[in-house]
């Protein structure tokens, strides 16, 4: 049985990391913009649906690396 909270950490970081990545991508926006758009997305619950989509493609089988 895998304990999910680690699963959870894993699933987070993952998304988080992609996020970052994202957000340091745009490389025509101001950084006070990339700035807010960091702190709307990572308020408390904003990382739960990434989580489970994560979840759920590791169930069925699904490279994360895709997703």
């Amino acid at each position: 049985m895998i304990d999910f909270s680690c699963q959870y950490d894993k699933y987070l970081n993952r998304f988080n990391n992609q996020l970052d990545l994202a957000i340091k991508s745009l490389d025509s926006a101001p950084d006070l913009l990339k700035e807010a758009m960091a702190y709307a997305i990572t308020g408390g619950g904003k990382r739960v649906r990434p989580v489970l989509l994560y979840a759920t493609a590791d169930i069925l089988g699904v490279d994360l690396s895709l997703v």
